[in-house]
């Protein structure tokens, strides 16, 4: 298994300038460096990253516009409910929750943040379209499943002290369920892909 360490590097520092442009900024009650989701990022997408981007295919030109358009809505929509759920904290991303509404009360690493998750998003449907060897679908698959409880369970107890709450969890369940469907199709049903793969380039 390639890894591939300029990628590797590249993602890493671009989340270090996210957390250090947030530390730069008004002090907040749940400050950046202090989210899960961003320590996801810096220590377990920037491997993901790495190990699959060697594998990646480009598909039609429309799929890409479609791909993207999906990464967008999801990682918009994500935000939005973060946004509506942050129970009356100030926060890295929203220094001042919840005056000016989600999008202009973003600070600039909020933005940056969006972009980040945009792309990660996808970054990772290229990869389902993408033939690449089990060990490395194994590896993104079991990164990805340390990831979204580390995103959703440890920012939800920040906020709200609470450890068990059931859409928090129910959306980390959805996400790993997810995960693991990718990683079976993949694995055990390549020919599904091939065929999405024909359609978009026929």
């Amino acid at each position: 298994m390639r890894i591939n360490w300029m990628v590797l590097v590249a993602t890493a520092a671009f989340v270090i300038v996210e957390m250090a442009i947030s530390a730069l900024g008004p002090k907040t009650d749940f400050p950046l460096w202090k989210h899960g989701g961003i320590w996801g990022d810096l220590l377990l997408f920037a491997v993901i990253n790495a190990v699959v981007w060697n594998h990646l295919r480009l598909p039609g030109l429309w799929v890409v516009v479609v791909i993207l358009i999906i990464a967008d809505t999801a990682a918009i929509g994500m935000h939005k409910m973060w946004f509506a759920g942050q129970e009356g904290m100030t926060s890295g991303i929203w220094p001042t929750w919840p005056n000016n509404g989600c999008w202009g009360g973003m600070s600039p690493a909020g933005f940056m943040h969006v972009a980040f998750m945009t792309t990660q998003i996808a970054i990772l449907l290229l990869f389902v379209l993408s033939p690449a060897p089990p060990s490395v679908v194994w590896t993104a698959a079991i990164l990805l499943t340390a990831f979204w409880p580390i995103s959703v369970l440890q920012p939800c107890w920040y906020i709200t002290s609470k450890w068990i709450d059931a859409m928090a969890i129910t959306n980390s369940a959805i996400m790993v369920v997810g995960t693991w469907g990718a990683c079976w199709v993949k694995l055990a049903r390549p020919e599904w892909i091939k065929f999405v793969v024909k359609l978009t380039r026929g």
